[in-house]
């Protein structure tokens, strides 16, 4: 493993513990959903049953000082899951929303 920046082999690995904050599309997901009964508040729900930390795995460059993040292939597959997920939940909300307009016609 070499620096990005100064292409130095000299990195020591670091393992953070980090909260993931809510970002804004997730936030406009909740509240859609908070609107949609049953199926949008069970989705709700899960959401926000979710623990959401996550351990990065930091390489800090003992010649020039520079911290990044080091990409293991489990986080690859778990944002390829995430968006999986997402997909899931938009899918889940439009089907709601095409079973109320259908109710209401």
């Amino acid at each position: 493993m070499t620096c990005p920046e100064c292409h130095s082999e000299n990195i020591s690995l670091q393992a953070v513990n980090e909260k993931k904050p809510m970002d804004c599309f997730s936030a406009l997901v909740c509240v859609g959903l908070l609107f949609v009964p049953f199926i949008g508040w069970i989705v709700l729900i899960d959401l926000f049953t979710r623990k959401d930390n996550k351990t990065c795995t930091y390489g800090l460059c003992s010649q020039c000082g520079n911290r990044f993040i080091v990409k293991s292939a489990k986080e690859i597959r778990a944002a390829k899951a995430l968006r999986k997920r997402i997909l899931i939940y938009i899918l889940i909300f439009v089907l709601a929303l095409v079973i109320i307009v259908a109710e209401s016609k």
